[in-house]
């Protein structure tokens, strides 16, 4: 954090060259998002439908559950890309509007094209809104990543703190948003109530559903380890960068940690160990809750304040 705030980028090599390699590898991965696209959605209306509704004929919804997941996935992933470019970018002696309009503009065509799925699924006959939210987003993070890039080889340093700020609690409504639908997906795959936990994982005679394989639950939890260690790491430290009680912070910092790698690991407990665990899973799960919408709801307030970020 000190580094975009500070903007010596030059004089510190280490910062230097991974700032390339970040900028490389994030144009590579915007390059594929346009590959990506067309792969899944397809920019004719035809293949946007046959995706959403499965065939012309005899139209039937995409699972809410499915839409709601991906939108889960997409948020998290472009909140990240989009809070670190524009970190990058604010380093650099563009004029402030400039940097304000991108900042902005970026940040809600993000969120936008993240919510896409969700939005379309709602608003059938706006289907043409998915590729103009994808072109506006690709287009928008594109410009970040390309004027990052012309900057680190010739634009001097002159970050602008009060647009860091601004940046920083858009990208912690993201997340808040994020939080808030992983509320939403956990009730809808699962339930809020210990029975439910304890059918969803060790399934049901009634319901005609199987217990959870080990394979099926290790997919789960295998790759959810590094984004809840890499959100809990940047909800405590955008927490010790405002003026909020440092251990009140570390409190909602740890805590996230914690329940995170709790809720992550107890469906395996309730499986192969004991359905006592479905009490823990669920308490770990609304403790997650709390501390990341609560952690980042506290930077973003505190990010429209005058101490220093």
């Amino acid at each position: 954090m000190k580094f975009i705030a500070t903007g010596n980028v030059r004089k510190n090599k280490g910062v230097y060259f991974g700032l390339w390699g970040f900028l490389v590898f994030a144009l590579f991965f915007w390059l594929s998002g346009f590959l990506y696209y067309h792969i899944n959605f397809g920019f004719s209306y035809e293949s946007l439908f046959k995706y959403y509704f499965s065939d012309v004929e005899f139209p039937e919804k995409i699972s809410i559950k499915q839409v709601i997941e991906n939108v889960h996935i997409n948020l998290f992933i472009n909140s990240f890309l989009v809070f670190i470019t524009l970190s990058i970018f604010n380093i650099f002696n563009y004029k402030p509007f400039l940097k304000l309009f991108i900042i902005v503009a970026t940040s809600v065509s993000g969120l936008l094209y993240s919510l896409s799925d969700l939005i379309v699924y709602y608003l059938e006959n706006l289907l043409i809104l998915k590729p103009v939210l994808f072109l506006a987003f690709q287009f928008f993070i594109g410009l970040s990543l390309f004027m990052s890039v012309y900057g680190l080889i010739k634009i001097s340093s002159n970050p602008n703190l009060k647009l860091l700020k601004l940046n920083i609690a858009l990208f912690s409504f993201a997340i808040i948003i994020f939080f808030l639908l992983n509320g939403v997906l956990f009730f809808g795959k699962i339930g809020f109530c210990v029975g439910c936990v304890k059918t969803y994982y060790l399934g049901s005679q009634e319901l005609y559903t199987k217990p959870k394989t080990l394979e099926g639950l290790f997919k789960v939890f295998y790759p959810h380890l590094i984004p809840l260690a890499i959100i809990s790491f940047t909800l405590i430290h955008l927490l010790f960068f405002t003026s909020f009680n440092k251990t009140l912070s570390l409190i909602l910092g740890v805590s996230g940690f914690i329940s995170s790698f709790i809720d992550n690991l107890s469906g395996i407990l309730i499986r192969y160990i004991s359905d006592i665990f479905s009490i823990v899973k669920l308490l770990s799960f609304f403790l997650l809750e709390i501390s990341f919408i609560a952690g980042f709801l506290i930077v973003m307030i505190f990010s429209f304040k005058k101490e220093p970020v």
